[in-house]
């Protein structure tokens, strides 16, 4: 195993870092203009990432560390994150998290609070994007976490590398922010080893050994899981599959809506059923979502179990010949015996109903 980062390569597990790959990638993700938030907590992926982004040096840097204050060394890790910021000429700022800690959920309310800081730091300063160093072993996590909680295609894709988050603590509406990813194809084997490499310190949170926490306990599930075939790999390659028939649904049920006239009124929204009942049950769960989506402005949210429930109805309904009404979200979706659909805003004083 090498660990001679300049002009060679890092390798860890089948997976390959290098200053050249780094910037390999980064050059298809960046523009030369662009001005990055690079959030680094201290620990050894986010410092790596820092450590070739700043190598990088086609962009301009900007390292942001969120201080949560849940543990007492916190404050002082983020300002040796700042020392280093300053060894390679990139600027740096401490974010606190000053709002009452909830007593469960913690995990989930600090990550919450984490990007909306972030997202926010970053449209106050002009910040073209935000990156992130998850990496492979945080993709193959988060794939199990999706799939043990009953995802469909689209969770079980795993992280994008380049998606859009529109957290904020402003009171006005967030423009989105773009978020990179640009480690996902690396192990943290090898982010570890690029540290070293490259003589950066790292801190290590206790938390990330912490067993109440799921994503430790996953990691746990997970080294078991491997020595009996479903490796970080396997649920790697399990996500771009899964990709690719979730892209290849998405595309059929745009063709479907291209081909197949919607009208959509005022307050209501008409489609024949008889139609998009020729299609795949997976196609008709894509198109539903879409139309209700497009009526709601692009604010529409319903887990997948509502959906498939709500298309099994319109199914069964439409095959005995008779009619349904059912409510969904904000809207009402009802099929008549003639199997015309027709969706409408449900009544203002039946909108407080979670989808």
């Amino acid at each position: 195993m090498k660990s001679n980062v300049r002009g060679a390569v890092v390798k860890s597990d089948g997976f390959v870092t290098t200053r050249d790959l780094a910037s390999q990638i980064f050059r298809q993700l960046f523009q030369k203009d662009d001005r990055i938030l690079v959030a680094v907590s201290g620990g050894p992926d986010s410092m790596a990432l820092l450590a070739l982004l700043a190598d990088f040096r086609t962009v301009e840097l900007h390292a942001v560390t969120v201080d949560h204050g849940l543990r007492a060394e916190s404050f002082g890790e983020a300002k040796s994150v700042g020392d280093v910021c300053n060894k390679l000429g990139v600027p740096h700022t401490i974010l606190s998290w000053d709002d009452v800690k909830p007593n469960s959920g913690i995990q989930q309310a600090a990550r919450a609070a984490r990007y909306a800081l972030l997202c926010d730091f970053a449209r106050a300063n002009n910040l073209s994007c935000l990156t992130t160093a998850h990496h492979a072993d945080d993709q193959a996590e988060t794939i199990l976490m999706r799939l043990t909680s009953g995802s469909g295609l689209g969770g079980l894709a795993g992280m994008q590398m380049v998606s859009e988050r529109f957290e904020t603590n402003a009171l006005d509406a967030a423009n989105p922010v773009k978020h990179i990813r640009p480690l996902l194809q690396f192990s943290k084997a090898s982010l570890l080893l690029t540290c070293k490499a490259m003589d950066i310190p790292f801190v290590d949170d206790p938390s990330n050994a912490n067993m109440r926490f799921e994503r430790v306990q996953l990691r746990k599930i997970m080294e078991s899981l491997a020595t009996n075939g479903l490796s970080r790999e396997r649920l790697l390659r399990l996500a771009e599959r899964a990709a690719l028939a979730d892209e290849a649904l998405d595309r059929a049920a745009e063709v479907f809506l291209s081909e197949n006239p919607v009208f959509i009124g005022e307050q209501t929204v008409m489609l024949d059923w008889l139609r998009l009942s020729e299609e795949p049950k997976a196609i008709r769960q894509r198109v539903l979502p879409k139309i209700l989506d497009l009526v709601s402005g692009g604010s529409f949210v319903a887990k997948l179990e509502r959906i498939e429930s709500l298309i099994d109805d319109i199914d069964a309904a439409f095959e005995d010949g008779k009619s349904l009404k059912r409510s969904i979200g904000h809207w009402v979706v009802s099929i008549s015996r003639l199997g015309k659909l027709n969706i409408q805003a449900a009544p203002l004083r039946n909108r407080g109903t979670k989808a």
